[in-house]
């Protein structure tokens, strides 16, 4: 780092006169009398030529304990010295006591000063070492920040999250870099500073430095606004960060252009995405030599398109369903954190974007972009296993939109591969109702290729749905969900196919070999088991004074040490479901016997 050097004249007499001085007056509260002690003609050479001195004294008044007044004196000698020393030198001494200091007070007192000091080198040939340097320190300085914890809050319980002392002490540092990175905007836009030597052009270069934040701390602090709730102080701050990078690189959907995961079609077909990329080339650059985050893209544009924060600066003509397809891998993203937070920005984020999309508006085609497989894998882990009851509900609406927002070759194609994928019953059982609700339009003839859930199509599907993994052996208390989804979808399909549109008469003998004849197996030796277990239960209860060690799998899950009257109750109710499933699958085989004499 450079130092002027120059006349320093008496330089260790003047600090101890000078800061005595101000000591003393600040210690009364005279906060008046010492800013007119340091602006007095007097000390004008000395703090010029000496501010790495004088800004250690000057800094150490905060370890007094003082009240907001007193900061704000403290920061107004600062700012003084920074428009008087030699920046350069003046911008080292700040900095260094940042690093010494990492107290909330030092950084928002700090702040202005380091402001004014970079500020001082602005011109339209700014080399950018210096800047890239201080905003680096900064971000850094955020980074060592503890984080709030891991809440699983809901609803109004949310508000909660706003009071955490680590959100707190995040939420006031963010207010003073808003205001900080505000007077760069500010002097940029105006052309007054131009930075040399960089690949990008200037607005685009402070943009990245404020698009880190999105990443840390804003991707795990709580920015959400439930509809008829106030707006928290940092909704509002997070807000004005996204109009901040908006002003700079006026489109914000150019910086889709780095989002990863690209349709593979765009890989080998050049002509489909020339234009996206000569629009985008400039936020291409600005990746490549700063490497933004894709968790901070995440969680910019699910403010952006997610809340809707500044719509008036965004352009309203790109199709919707390209912005989808581009967000996908931001989806995912999210997703896949760990934090509650970040998951819940994803599901709130894919919600809205997929009520933009219409139904059966995505071709099959764009199934070929590798996120869309990841993104339903994220959804359905969400759905199943995500802590937050809001999360798990959000997924599932997400996930059932997803469905249904392709054409009918899509549907089936993502059916398809998410049958082999899954192995969850639920979600099996849910895949299941969706080949029915599409096989009703289908009948209903709504789309020219509905021929996808018809013949051939259909009977492969239905095979895939109505299959029991270990055959007669599988656990059918655990596969209950699966197997009355698809006991229901057969009987839909022959009682209502009368005329055989389907073509899945021929299907008939497959289905009792495959399914329905393992599954009677099945059902048989599970009801036997069961009931030779509520036998022993119900005959050890009346043992007076006997220690039972009694457990019971249900489910695949061991549910051992229950008191006995409960252990009844749990093998009880897994009878009363093979009953059920008795009851239908008897319905089922009258349906079959009707539809092989029509």
């Amino acid at each position: 780092m450079e130092v002027i050097e120059g006349d320093r004249g008496n330089s260790h007499e003047d600090i101890h006169d000078l800061g005595v001085v101000l000591w003393d007056y600040f210690k009364c509260g005279n906060y008046s009398a010492a800013l007119e002690e340091i602006q007095t003609d007097k000390h004008h050479d000395y703090i010029t030529h000496n501010s790495l001195e004088l800004v250690p004294v000057v800094t150490k008044l905060l370890t007094e304990n003082v009240d907001s007044e007193g900061e704000d004196c403290i920061s107004s000698l600062l700012k003084y010295i920074a428009q008087v020393a030699h920046h350069k030198e003046a911008l080292l001494a700040f900095l260094e006591e940042m690093e010494i200091f990492k107290s909330e007070a030092h950084f928002r007192v700090m702040l202005p000063p380091i402001q004014t000091s970079l500020l001082k080198a602005a011109s339209v040939n700014t080399k950018p070492s210096m800047f890239k340097w201080t905003y680096n320190t900064l971000y850094s300085h955020i980074c060592q920040m503890d984080l709030p914890k891991n809440y699983s809050l809901e609803g109004k319980d949310r508000l909660m999250l706003d009071v955490d002392p680590s959100a707190q002490a995040l939420l006031e540092n963010l207010k003073s870099l808003r205001q900080f990175y505000t007077g760069f905007v500010d002097v940029v836009l105006s052309g007054k500073l131009i930075w040399t030597n960089i690949n990008i052009n200037s607005e685009e270069f402070l943009a990245y430095y404020i698009l880190q934040f999105f990443e840390k701390p804003l991707t795990y602090l709580d920015i959400y606004c439930s509809e008829g709730m106030c707006e928290s102080s940092l909704y509002r701050v997070s807000q004005d960060f996204v109009m901040l990078v908006c002003k700079l690189v006026r489109n914000p959907f150019k910086l889709l252009a780095v989002v990863k995961w690209k349709e593979r079609k765009c890989e080998d077909e050049d002509t489909d995405c020339k234009d996206d990329n000569s629009e985008t080339e400039v936020s291409e650059n600005l990746v490549a030599n700063e490497n933004i985050s894709q968790l901070s893209l995440a969680t910019y544009f699910y403010c952006i398109l997610g809340l809707d924060f500044s719509s008036n600066l965004i352009p309203q003509v790109y199709c919707k369903q390209f912005l989808y397809l581009s967000c996908l891998p931001l989806l995912s993203t999210l997703l896949q954190e760990k934090s509650l937070l970040s998951i819940h920005k994803g599901v709130i984020f894919c919600n809205r974007l997929l009520d933009t999309v219409a139904e059966m508006s995505l071709t099959a085609d764009t199934l070929e972009a590798e996120a869309h497989l990841i993104f339903s894998k994220l959804l359905i882990v969400v759905m199943t296993g995500c802590n937050s009851e809001e999360c798990r509900i959000g997924a599932l609406k997400a996930f059932k939109k997803l469905l249904r927002r392709f054409d009918m070759e899509g549907r089936y194609k993502l059916l398809t591969s998410l049958f082999h994928s899954t192995t969850h019953a639920g979600v099996f059982g849910l895949l299941i109702h969706e080949v029915k609700e599409n096989v009703v339009l289908c009948l209903q003839e709504v789309s020219h290729d509905s021929f996808y859930f018809k013949g051939d199509y259909l009977k492969e599907i239905v095979g895939i749905s109505c299959h029991l993994a270990s055959e007669e052996r599988t656990d059918l208390l655990e596969a209950s969900d699966q197997v009355m989804a698809a006991l229901n979808l057969l009987i839909y399909i022959y009682l209502r196919d009368r005329d055989d549109v389907l073509g899945m008469r021929t299907f008939i003998p497959r289905i009792k070999e495959t399914f329905l004849e393992p599954l009677q197996k099945g059902l048989d030796l599970s009801r036997g088991h069961y009931e030779l277990k509520a036998k022993e239960l119900k005959e050890n209860t009346k043992k007076v004074g006997s220690e039972l060690k009694v457990s019971v799998n249900v489910g695949g899950s061991l549910l051992p040490n229950l008191p006995p009257d409960q252990e009844i109750k749990v093998v009880e109710a897994a009878l009363c479901t093979f009953d059920m499933t008795s009851c239908v699958l008897a319905r089922l085989e009258q349906v079959l016997q009707t539809a092989c004499h029509m």
